[in-house]
């Protein structure tokens, strides 16, 4: 397999390169940074939970994954590990949560060789024996690749990640800011200083290497840069920052016809719900969320088995389960209950 170090990147190309490789079928682990902040939005998403003027107006990018999970601040403090495999090679683990225990375990020996013990936490997390966050995974499918993501913080702006979120009011921002500081770790607070960038990819490459083979460094082809940079314009596009698969503001409410909007944080992720009724039922619900989908296209599937149910907790529950024992989606830590509790509650 190759092994791509192309250092701190411009603009969103530290988050390009790893769909143009997925698209191009080019088996990789890709070692990056980005030279500033970049806001990376989860697939499935509502957008409005990005302060987009704040980000505007200071010069932060914003751009939307093909990959699930939450709102992330990437800078160049932090150095990402991409893992681009295609779907039939035999080193992929069997489902996608074999796939973050199987990645994970080179992570955690990369930070055990800088002296932080760590562990794996389900769904996609690896924490310090504290039990503070130190790295979050994503992984999924884009074209015929499956890709697995994620960092190691060196350190961290706190700051600015409460900053580019949308809250209700300052003193919410408060608390988000310092939640944030007592439940996230970096390199830098658990060991006093911050590590050397390429001793810390120097090492992530041997470690990885003992789960996917040889590795041998190699330049990013021309081609591939070149789609990159022909994703960036689509991926940063008014139609994909707002796709139907997220949820948006788009319904409008007339007689007889109500909308509800519903949340519910189960062990995968935040669910969250947009449920438009017409006497008594569903006539369109939307999904959206920071949780992992696989495939990704199965999540308005899902959402359109529920229309046309009334609108009563079993009938939907029912509709769920039968979707997901009759399909081959995966949303690791979501059960069909945990959807129903998100289509009926509020936000």
């Amino acid at each position: 397999m190759l092994v791509f170090n192309p250092g701190i990147l411009p603009e969103q190309y530290s988050m390009l390169l790893f769909h143009a490789l997925a698209y191009m079928e080019i088996e990789s682990l890709v070692l990056v940074s980005p030279q500033t902040p970049l806001v990376s939005v989860g697939y499935f998403q509502d957008l409005s939970g990005v302060d987009q003027d704040y980000c505007r107006d200071h010069g932060i990018s914003v751009m939307r994954r093909e990959l699930g999970g939450g709102t992330t601040l990437l800078d160049r403090n932090q150095v990402f590990y991409q893992i681009i495999m295609k779907k039939d090679n035999p080193v992929l683990p069997l489902n996608i949560d074999q796939l973050y225990q199987k990645f994970s375990r080179p992570v955690i020996e990369s930070y055990r060789a800088m002296g932080v013990e760590t562990r794996f936490k389900p769904i996609n997390d690896i924490i310090t024996v504290q039990g503070r966050k130190i790295s979050g995974e994503g992984g999924g499918d884009i074209g015929k690749c499956i890709v697995f993501v994620g960092g190691i913080l060196l350190d961290f702006d706190f700051e600015l990640m409460s900053k580019v979120l949308r809250v209700p009011d300052e003193k919410f921002r408060d608390k988000l800011y310092k939640t944030m500081q007592d439940n996230l770790s970096t390199l830098k607070m658990e060991l006093g200083y911050t590590p050397d960038r390429e001793d810390v990819i120097n090492i992530l490459i041997d470690k990885f290497s003992q789960v996917l083979g040889t590795l041998t460094p190699a330049a990013i082809p021309d081609e591939v840069w070149k789609m990159a940079a022909r994703l960036g314009k689509e991926y940063t596009s008014e139609e994909f920052m707002n796709l139907d698969s997220c949820a948006q503001d788009f319904i409008t409410i007339g007689a007889g016809v109500t909308m509800k909007q519903g949340m519910y944080k189960a062990l995968g992720g935040l669910i969250q719900s947009n449920v438009t009724t017409g006497d008594g039922e569903i006539i369109d619900l939307v999904l959206s969320g920071d949780f992992t989908c696989y495939p990704k296209n199965c999540l308005p599937e899902l959402s359109a088995c529920m229309v046309g149910s009334a609108y009563e907790e079993q009938e939907v529950r029912n509709r769920i389960e039968q979707y997901l024992s009759q399909s081959n989606i995966e949303i690791p830590g979501v059960s069909a209950a945990d959807i129903c509790k998100a289509v009926f509650s509020s936000k």
